[in-house]
């Protein structure tokens, strides 16, 4: 296969140009990574491609035509489940394999024509690497791309899946930074449901996909009281959600909406009384920060200098932030020992300033001190000069 791919590049497609010359399929096939490899019309569709007649397109030169979506797969597969042929491009040669297992592939499989194969994500002749911006299948544009189906509600309906994913994603802190940000670092879509091998992460699985990138905050769950008990079945979406996920905020702990700790504990409870002295902790860290900044400011704008400050209060506000992750291991002792290191940082800088402030206070007043008494040396001598020139 990879010769066979190798050696189209050599093979003239003079019959198809001269029937589609000026189609939008030839133009689209002319810049694709298809084209730039040397896969030419026939090596999909079949037909003589030495042929510069309709003889190109005689059945039994193995002409196809357009094939029936079931076919799609295998067909992109005779390619992309050789390894000679992948491996020059550094791609994948596994991806039929994890499609046949994937819902999508299983439904097909079944005879639903109705799910994704591989043209629906990657297009038929406009065929691009992921790294260009352009392609369906970039970074940035999965969302979009998985949209075209998962935001059909007729479609939808049929599988009782919702269809309004997509907006819900678009909202949520990951989707914000890549849509808005271009952030790619985030997830999409497919770093959590997989791409050629889709499939919906069970709510048991939740942890482990989230864990992927939360490194930290599964390892402190694993340690909190929800995770050997099972009080929380679906693990971080219970409390942050699964495609609209807001950046957590104090409220999770004390108040009542969905996900947050009130909407599981009453309110008279051990555990939310417990999730109301870990966010008194954070607000209260947060508090000696804010107000240690404000004096800063206070002393920037007399001219102090409040780099020293600065770089304290930054390292103060970096130990709430590695207390958050802490928080899932709902230990408030490990959670205050970070918050009181942030407290005790913030004071020890008020502290300071307000000791450069004494220190200014009191060298104005030795100032002042001297320039009065040199004043006074001056009226006296001033005194003694008149008195001398009056005995003249």
């Amino acid at each position: 296969m990879a010769a066979a791919v190798a050696a189209s590049a050599a093979r003239p497609t003079e019959a198809c140009v001269d029937c589609h010359d000026g189609w939008p399929e030839l133009k689209q096939w002319k810049e694709s990574s298809h084209a730039a490899a040397g896969v030419g019309c026939a090596d999909c569709h079949g037909g003589d491609a030495n042929a510069v007649s309709m003889d190109a397109v005689r059945r039994a030169a193995g002409y196809v035509g357009k094939f029936p979506r079931e076919a799609v797969p295998r067909m992109c597969a005779r390619c992309h489940s050789d390894p000679a042929a992948m491996k020059q491009y550094d791609l994948p040669f596994n991806q039929y394999d994890e499609y046949v297992t994937s819902v999508h592939g299983r439904r097909l499989a079944a005879g639903d024509r109705n799910v994704a194969v591989c043209t629906d994500c990657h297009g038929a002749h406009l065929v691009l690497p992921g790294g260009d911006g352009r392609s369906s299948v970039n970074k940035i544009n999965v969302p979009a791309t998985c949209r075209r189906c998962h935001g059909d509600e007729a479609l939808m309906a049929r599988y009782g899946l919702p269809a309004g994913t997509y907006e819900k994603y678009a909202q949520s802190v990951h989707g914000r930074m890549l849509l808005e940000q271009q952030i790619t670092g985030v997830p999409s879509c497919a770093d959590c449901h997989g791409n050629h091998g889709a499939a919906p992460p069970g709510v048991s699985e939740a942890v482990n996909v989230c864990g992927h990138c939360h490194v930290n905050q599964r390892q402190y769950y694993s340690e909190s009281p929800h995770a050997p008990a099972g009080q929380v079945r679906e693990g971080c979406v219970t409390c942050h959600g699964n495609h609209l996920i807001a950046k957590p905020d104090d409220e999770l702990y004390t108040g009542t909406r969905r996900g947050a700790c009130g909407s599981c504990h009453e309110r008279d409870s051990s555990a939310y009384r417990d999730a109301l002295r870990i966010a008194d902790s954070f607000a209260g860290a947060k508090r000696a920060v804010e107000e240690a900044r404000g004096r800063l400011e206070v002393a920037r704008a007399r001219a102090i200098s409040v780099g020293r400050w600065e770089q304290r209060l930054d390292e103060a506000e970096a130990k709430i932030t590695e207390a958050y992750p802490v928080a899932h291991s709902l230990s408030l002792a490990k959670i205050n020992d970070l918050n009181r290191e942030a407290v005790v940082g913030a004071h020890d800088v008020e502290g300071e300033i307000a000791q450069a402030f004494r220190e200014r206070k009191h060298r104005k007043e030795i100032l002042a001190f001297l320039l009065g008494l040199i004043l006074l040396i001056l009226l006296l001598l001033g005194l003694k000069w008149r008195r001398l020139f009056k005995n003249l």
